[in-house]
């Protein structure tokens, strides 16, 4: 049985577009806006106004983390756009940085600064581009942001201290199951749970062993239904003070690069969506959706488990059965 305060669920939406094909950037920019930001298809939008409509609607709380760079690019305007949906909903905004935009960029403080993502930079390049992206933000009329997540996970050690230089008190780009790939946040040991690092609380996204040795990282497109109901149980089960959850503000389509046909509504993960929905709402007792403003960060680091979460492996075959379906789905026309 549980003891103590619930689990603090952060449910985090990487709202962004798609940077598969440069071209769609420079050339279709507002086309691939509507279909990766609104999930625009012939059925309907499923993506941010979407999202936001269905949680309010179960009384749950998210953190949309939006894409300064995008403003930099699209506009200003553009950017205050998607402030202005999320604020009115009642969630949260915070800081994703890709800085593959940077190449399209005609920003002379930036002239010369290229890099895949954020851990390709000095740190004091790092604490210059975060700050021109809180700026962004704020120049969009984003309040006060509490938390970074660097594009891809590409972050190291210097991000969380470029992070603490701009006064951010979160940062959410450690992800175990992209160690020494992207991410690059070197530590003696796996990071399951928030500690203090560099000056800034480090927020690992979650991730839970699905079949021996192999760990799968805890976004809705990657899980079942059922994987992420257990982790999330086990999680309040053993008192473990919070889980970070990721999606994107476009897993509610698919399609999205498949030559020849248009993007449709992803039957499959609206129902995942929805469950997922569901069970927090029913959950409230052991589980609390929170933004990051709400962390009380007074006894939030702990000593770290000494295993990950795991998942029963019967789920995670029903999990690849789907999306073996799924892929053979998403090709009919």
């Amino acid at each position: 049985m549980q003891q103590g305060p619930p689990l603090d669920l952060l449910i985090t939406v990487d709202t962004e577009l798609s940077h598969a094909r440069q071209e769609d950037l420079a050339v279709r920019l507002e086309e691939v806006r509507d279909r990766d930001v609104f999930g625009r298809t012939p059925q309907g939008q499923f993506g941010l106004a979407y999202i936001l409509e269905r949680l309010q609607a179960h009384g749950l709380k998210a953190t949309f983390f939006l894409e300064s760079f995008y403003g930099l690019f699209a506009g200003v305007g553009e950017l205050g756009r998607l402030v202005e949906l999320v604020a009115s909903a009642g969630q949260e905004v915070a800081l994703h940085l890709h800085t593959e935009w940077l190449e399209l960029l005609q920003v002379p403080e930036l002239a010369g600064l290229k890099g895949d993502n954020l851990k390709d930079f000095s740190r004091q390049d790092q604490e210059r581009l975060i700050a021109l992206g809180l700026e962004v933000l704020a120049r969009a009329g984003a309040g006060p942001v509490k938390a970074l997540r660097a594009g891809n996970y590409g972050a190291n050690l210097d991000t969380l201290a470029a992070a603490a230089q701009n006064g951010l008190p979160f940062e959410t780009s450690y992800n175990p199951a992209y160690l020494g790939d992207a991410c690059q946040i070197a530590l003696p040991q796996p990071l399951w749970q928030p500690m203090r690092l560099e000056g800034v609380w480090e927020l690992p996204v979650s991730a839970f062993r699905d079949y021996p040795g192999h760990l799968r990282p805890l976004p809705l497109s990657a899980c079942s239904l059922g994987e992420l109901t257990q982790v999330i149980s086990q999680a309040a089960g053993r008192g473990w003070p919070c889980l970070v959850l990721v999606m994107h503000s476009f897993e509610l389509i698919q399609r999205r690069h498949l030559r020849g046909l248009e993007p449709r509504a992803d039957a499959l993960m609206l129902r995942r969506f929805e469950g997922l929905c569901q069970f927090l709402a029913s959950r409230r007792h052991q589980v609390r959706t929170c933004h990051f403003a709400q962390i009380a960060t007074q006894g939030l680091e702990r000593p770290q488990p000494p295993a990950p979460l795991s998942s029963h492996p019967g789920r995670t075959l029903w999990r690849l059965a789907q999306q073996v379906w799924r892929r053979l789905d998403s090709r009919r026309g």
